[in-house]
């Protein structure tokens, strides 16, 4: 019987960890209610193990992540810093056949709900984007999810969806909005990637937003233009930290362009440099020749090495006193 039971209530969502010594013959997969303190929760079990994590996720126990944008601080929709508060909350009991059936009505229903409130809102001019409606697992909350990037009155609006969602045949909930950053709107509404992946990165595995930095696009030689270096929140592209630490090692010695360099046959100007292949392009008086990094020696800027007397050249007996530093 596992001890600690991590649970997952979204998918893609950050995973929570709970007692499990009260429920016998847990396996991955399994469906399982839990009480929160936003109320009963459907999740589904993703890890077992009979010891406690090396690092507890923060939200489990009240530790709230951060919020915001590139600086990794917009925080998931489950990521509720109020959503287990205090000791490590038991399983309440695994879901029956009846939770998994009003789940999935429920689900149908929230794709109607959020049709009616995007007609809805387009009608008041609110400028606003509701990402995602949700119903609690007992249907008495109706949560909608909405990016903006100033603060606007809902009251009007929550009032005309109240009436309207507890119309078409859905349960007396009660409406609520919550906002969220640009990359949780993102990962809410799912879709393509600007990469062109079929699904989104966060929407398909990310847990956590990290902190991003234009550091980042720089060190991999990107163009810094937005359709490069943006995915379609807006902001910074959470995959520009997967390779960076590799990158910022790979750079380290390479010459910038516009930097002279010379080998033994040639001499010339960086006109471009290749950081996976660890070579350079050069300028050259027989025109541009695609040269190893190990086979060139870096002069300074706009001027061969001989120029000041330097016999240049990699194994030359130069002092480095005319060479510069790459990175």
């Amino acid at each position: 019987m596992a001890k600690i039971v991590g649970i997952r209530f979204q998918e893609a969502g950050k995973i929570y960890h709970f007692d499990g010594t009260g429920v016998a013959r847990l396996t991955i997969g399994d469906h399982v209610v839990v009480d929160t303190s936003r109320g009963r929760e459907l999740g589904r079990v993703v890890t077992l193990s009979d010891h406690e994590p090396a690092a507890r996720q923060r939200d489990p126990q009240g530790d709230e992540p951060g919020h915001g944008e590139d600086t990794g601080e917009d925080s998931s929709v489950q990521d509720d810093p109020n959503l287990v508060v205090g000791e490590r909350k038991p399983i309440t009991r695994r879901a029956t056949t009846l939770d998994l059936v009003q789940r999935e009505r429920y689900r149908h229903l929230e794709k109607e709900v959020l049709k009616q409130a995007r007609m809805r809102t387009t009608e008041l001019g609110l400028r606003i984007k509701l990402a995602k409606a949700e119903y609690s697992f007992d249907g008495s909350r109706l949560t909608f999810y909405y990016g903006s990037e100033r603060e606007v009155d809902l009251n009007r609006l929550k009032r005309d969806l109240s009436k309207a969602s507890n119309g078409n045949g859905g349960p007396n909930a009660r409406v609520e909005f919550r906002q969220v950053g640009p990359r949780d709107v993102a990962k809410l509404m799912s879709g393509s990637g600007a990469c062109g992946l079929e699904k989104r990165c966060c929407s398909a595995f990310l847990t956590d937003f990290q902190p991003i930095s234009i550091r980042m696009a720089k060190a991999q030689d990107l163009p810094l233009v937005p359709a490069e270096i943006a995915g379609m929140c807006g902001r910074l592209r959470c995959c520009l930290a997967y390779e960076y630490e590799f990158y910022k090692d790979a750079r380290k010695g390479m010459p910038k362009v516009g930097k002279w360099v010379v080998s033994h046959e040639v001499s010339g100007k960086v006109v471009d440099r290749n950081i996976l292949k660890q070579t350079v392009t050069v300028a050259t008086e027989r025109g541009r020749i695609e040269l190893p990094v190990k086979e060139i020696w870096v002069g300074e800027s706009g001027q061969p090495p001989s120029a000041s007397g330097c016999a240049g050249g990699p194994g030359s007996k130069c002092d480095g006193a005319c060479a510069t530093t790459q990175e």
